[in-house]
């Protein structure tokens, strides 16, 4: 094991170099993974290319062994969401959800219910997509009731499917392709497996496009067996994932989001919600400059207070002296510092 004397941060946050010491030779090496300014070194699994393993014992700005995208550590290998499946009234999704919960091959990613939007189109969607980082995704799509396909059509407990099994999961893989693409993120090896969680068989589909690809009852008790080999037959042969498809793919499950607003546009909204008039505000201001005397009444939060500011300055900009008269002090206080320019004055 290496020790990381120091730990050099580059401009973007990320892990670029690091003092590996071995024996009484110390030296800058690039980080794993980090891009090489030569191009000539190339990392695979956390192994520098001379130095073999390097361990970290203290980084700078981020906890040991965290990956970041986008500001945000990356989600740790497992079933997503880890408690429950989404809202679903598929038992077959449920079914196959129970039997990931127990059964995900380690180090793998899975999640429930992926949805794309597609412009101009309706929404495309993944019962499951699942992921080997050293592989690459397999697009799982969930077929309930008895299967069965007669004269080239398909059926669930008799009744024609609008689709075939992969029409759907076939869809959705060249549109999560496009979308990788669009925010230059380079595409990882992508397949699609079909599971029939209530259907019992013994030989797989004929159907060219299938065969090795179809999951039924008896592989929901060894998905960590039956997955990798439907991977194995789905994915392009001869291709390794790169890049940050890995990190993305949450991004567009939507893992976490928790509604935030920065102090100062929520100053300035709160601001504008307090001085802005609505049409009868701007009815009753319009009556004020007509009449001398003007009773106005209201219940709290009608907005008086905004109504007798406005006519304030109003009248002060007219050139004439205006004396605003308020009850409370912190009111009182709020009103003068709002009010400004000349001619206008707030007592309590």
């Amino acid at each position: 094991m290496h020790q990381l004397d120091d730990l050099k941060i580059d401009e973007r946050g990320a892990r670029s170099s690091c003092l590996a010491k071995r024996g009484n030779t110390l030296r800058r090496v690039p980080w794993p993974g980090a891009p090489s300014t030569s191009g000539a070194e190339k990392h695979c699994d956390g192994l520098h290319p001379t130095l073999g393993n390097v361990g970290v014992l203290r980084s700078l700005r981020q906890p040991i062994n965290t990956q970041v995208f986008d500001n945000r550590p990356m989600l740790k290998p497992g079933l997503w969401p880890p408690n429950k499946p989404r809202p679903t009234e598929s038992h077959a999704e449920m079914r196959v959800y129970e039997a990931l919960s127990r059964q995900l091959p380690s180090g793998w990613y899975a999640w429930h219910s992926l949805r794309i939007r597609v412009p101009g189109h309706a929404d495309t969607e993944a019962d499951f997509v699942i992921a080997d980082p050293s592989r690459g995704v397999l697009i799982l799509e969930i077929k309930g009731g008895r299967i069965e396909q007669r004269d080239g059509l398909w059926f669930s407990n008799g009744v024609q499917l609008k689709q075939a099994p992969r029409e759907q999961a076939n869809h959705f893989m060249h549109e999560l392709l496009r979308l990788l693409q669009s925010k230059q993120i380079i595409p990882p090896p992508c397949g699609v497996a079909t599971c029939f969680p209530d259907t019992e068989f013994s030989r797989a589909p004929g159907q060219t496009d299938m065969a090795g690809c179809v999951l039924g009852v008896h592989d929901l008790r060894w998905l960590d067996k039956a997955l990798p080999d439907a991977m194995t037959c789905a994915l392009p042969e001869g291709f390794r994932p790169k890049g940050k498809w890995l990190q993305a793919i949450p991004n567009l499950w939507g893992e976490t989001w928790v509604p935030r607003t920065d102090f100062g546009l929520k100053a300035r909204v709160e601001k504008e919600d307090r001085l802005r008039l609505d049409a009868e505000q701007f009815a009753v201001l319009q009556g004020l400059m007509e009449n001398e005397s003007v009773l106005v009444t209201g219940a709290a939060g009608t907005g008086k207070t905004v109504l007798a500011l406005a006519m304030a300055r109003r009248l002060a900009e007219s050139g004439k002296k205006v004396l605003l008269l308020r009850f409370t002090e912190p009111l009182a206080r709020w009103l003068a510092n709002q009010a400004g320019g000349e001619n206008l004055e707030v007592w309590r």
